[in-house]
């Protein structure tokens, strides 16, 4: 009904949580130049790093305080270049002890090959092998085009063409699989949720209560944005997240249904990652693993390497935290508090505990 009500799990109840419209363009953000604008990721985490010596300026209470980044979809490679600006001491420098990073369903790997849907569709069912075969080319001709300096604009307006969903025009996507929301093989209109938070922050309520002017309009994705950033979009940063995996906590988490970057996609791309625990994390067995004992369903399955967390989220498309809310809350926290058994369902607890008791007879 697109009413307001309080969640039982929140991180809320747990943390001290600071959600952030960026880059400039995003949400409530606006600048009234072109040079507003950010250009890269160092742009990104330069504007981020200001606001936060501000925001511990106003508020000196949080100073030196246990920190964790994190950030879902193209977010998640936003977070990687603030936690790398600031582990690398980059100015100004913010006076907060970073702990871990956060990355969900995130663009993180090479775009054409984490986007490439073609063999998640079909054995979803959504496509058929026509439309997979027409899917796997269209991908391995932007592969080639990205090669050059000049196929790369022509590759990227393809993409747009192709995996993501318009009013105006349908794309490749949304002709093969009659969906028009690129998020979940569960669904494919927008989930009601979604369009009632939509309509609610537009509203003058809400604005009013987070301080918003009431001629300022919420903006998903601002095109100026996205056009700034164009260059971004096929630079490899997997330096920088083993640069973090080799200094701090890192939850990567995928949603088991996501058409926009398959699970499969990513999985490949963080076994693909150097550093000290890739071989250890490559030879590892997922464990099955439950939010909460009482539930009668498992949430995922999830693989923990020295300072690295992965988790594969059941159920849940793109929109991970939107489609599974309490398992996604579950395991930030189980990932901030750091307690390996609270990952165990309970019969991996009972075969410990037994275990355990064997040994000691």
């Amino acid at each position: 009904k697109g009413c307001l009500f309080k969640r039982q799990g929140s991180l809320q109840r747990h943390v001290n949580v600071v959600y952030l419209d960026q880059p400039v363009g995003a949400g409530y953000s606006f600048t009234k130049g072109l040079l507003g604008y950010a250009k890269d990721l160092n742009d990104v985490s330069s504007g981020v790093l200001e606001f936060l010596d501000q925001f511990i300026t106003m508020f000196p209470e949080y100073r030196n305080r246990t920190f964790y980044v994190g950030g879902e979809s193209y977010g998640a490679r936003f977070t990687v270049a603030v936690s790398h600006a600031i582990l690398k001491g980059k100015e100004p420098r913010v006076p907060l002890r970073l702990r871990g990073v956060i990355l969900g369903a995130g663009f993180l790997g090479r775009l054409m090959k984490v986007a490439d849907s073609s063999e998640f569709l079909y054995e979803m069912s959504l496509v058929t092998k026509e439309g997979r075969k027409s899917l796997a080319e269209i991908f391995a001709d932007m592969r080639r085009k990205v090669r050059t300096l000049i196929g790369k604009l022509a590759a990227l307006l393809r993409l747009k063409k192709t995996i993501f969903t318009s009013e105006k025009t349908p794309t490749v996507f949304q002709k093969l699989t009659g969906f028009n929301n690129q998020a979940s093989a569960l669904y494919s209109e927008k989930p009601v949720n979604m369009v009632q938070y939509e309509k609610y922050v537009q509203s003058d309520a809400f604005k009013r209560a987070v301080h918003v002017g009431r001629d300022v309009q919420f903006i998903e994705a601002e095109g100026k944005v996205s056009m700034s950033l164009k260059n971004d979009y096929l630079t490899d940063i997997s330096h920088e997240i083993e640069d973090l995996l080799k200094s701090c906590k890192v939850l990567f988490y995928t949603g088991q249904m996501d058409t926009l970057f398959p699970s499969q996609n990513l999985q490949e791309y963080f076994r693909s990652l150097k550093w000290p625990g890739a071989t250890e994390f490559r030879k590892a067995e997922p464990q099955h693993w439950k939010a909460y004992p009482s539930y009668r369903s498992v949430s995922g399955l999830v693989i923990r390497v020295r300072n690295m967390t992965d988790v594969v989220l059941f159920r849940a498309g793109h929109l991970t935290a939107v489609d599974e809310p309490d398992a996604a809350n579950k395991m930030i926290l189980n990932f901030i508090e750091g307690d390996a058994k609270a990952w165990e369902t309970p019969d991996d607890a009972k075969t410990h505990e037994k275990r355990g008791s064997t040994e000691k007879g």
